[in-house]
């Protein structure tokens, strides 16, 4: 068991690491149901940290194979997916389920030598709002 892939089309560039910020698109289906789709007239892309535990791990496995611009289907074992709860009228328990998968786009999270990069510029920056006397400006800057 696990989670199974096709690629339908090909990605570009690195994987989403642990933490990254990752955008997909996603149709759900258990046999003929369709359980989720972010493609439909009402549906927007999901977002969810890598590792974050805001979607089940087989789709957190899924999204961490792929490339941004990839698109895929996942066959999703069980163990993976919804286990022994299932999804109340449209997943039973024990259910293998399928995704289609579309990497629209990841953030990875910024490495220790970048935050502290990012943190200077920040404060050169306050520094030069603050000689000029822009307090509200250079606060602001210190904040972020």
């Amino acid at each position: 068991g696990g989670v199974f892939k096709r690629v339908l089309r090909e990605g570009a560039g690195v994987f989403p690491e642990k933490g990254a910020l990752c955008v997909v698109h996603q149709v759900g289906t258990c046999g003929a149901v369709e359980f989720e789709n972010t493609r439909g007239p009402e549906g927007f892309p999901l977002e969810f940290n890598v590792g974050g535990g805001q979607v089940h791990v087989g789709v957190e496995m899924a999204v961490s194979s792929m490339r941004a611009g990839e698109l895929a289907q996942f066959v999703v074992d069980p163990l993976f997916a919804f286990r022994e709860v299932g999804l109340p009228q449209k997943v039973p328990r024990d259910a293998v389920v399928e995704y289609e998968l579309e990497l629209l786009s990841f953030q990875n999270p910024l490495t220790e030598a970048q935050k502290l990069e990012a943190a200077q510029v920040f404060r050169n920056e306050g520094n030069q709002l603050f000689s000029k006397q822009d307090f509200a400006g250079a606060r602001g800057k210190y904040e972020e």
